[in-house]
């Protein structure tokens, strides 16, 4: 992005800096994710012409449906695999420690002397959910105020 070569040349990011690197990743993940999920959505809506007007999901869902008609006829043997994907995970909410499997991985990802504590109040201090484009740059400047109170870099 544009916006991160602007904070690299103005001083604030440096991009051989772990510190650095670590609070962009914390401010610009949330903001990155949002912007392909609504791409994926608008892509997997549009019309395509050629399938008579019909989206990529409408397609995607007549064939899954023809799927599970062609199965209860007993065109297949066994399972169709389309068809059972996801029933044997258990629901997001079940898995025990799943935030603090992330923030580890983060820690261990971005060689930084914060604990796990820090990283967690940092992520608090920033809420990530609040961060637009219009504010990353000032949400950067935030959260690496406050590591570098909590860390000697």
């Amino acid at each position: 992005m544009e916006m991160f070569q602007e904070m690299q040349t103005d001083g604030l990011l440096d991009v051989d800096s772990e510190m650095d690197l670590l609070c962009l990743h914390m401010v610009a993940y949330d903001v990155i994710q949002r912007s392909l999920q609504a791409f994926k959505n608008a892509w997997n809506c549009h019309p395509i012409r050629t399938e008579h007007h019909k989206s990529p999901m409408e397609l995607y869902i007549s064939g899954l449906n023809q799927l599970k008609e062609d199965e209860e006829q007993g065109k297949f043997e066994g399972q169709v695999t389309e068809l059972i994907q996801g029933k044997k995970l258990k629901p997001l909410t079940e898995w025990c420690g799943y935030a603090d499997t992330f923030h580890r991985c983060v820690l261990d990802k971005f060689r930084v002397d914060l604990s796990l504590h820090d990283l967690v109040a940092g992520e608090i201090t920033i809420d990530p959910k609040s961060v637009e484009i219009t504010n990353l740059r000032q949400k950067y400047q935030q959260l690496k105020f406050f590591f570098m109170q909590r860390v000697n870099v």
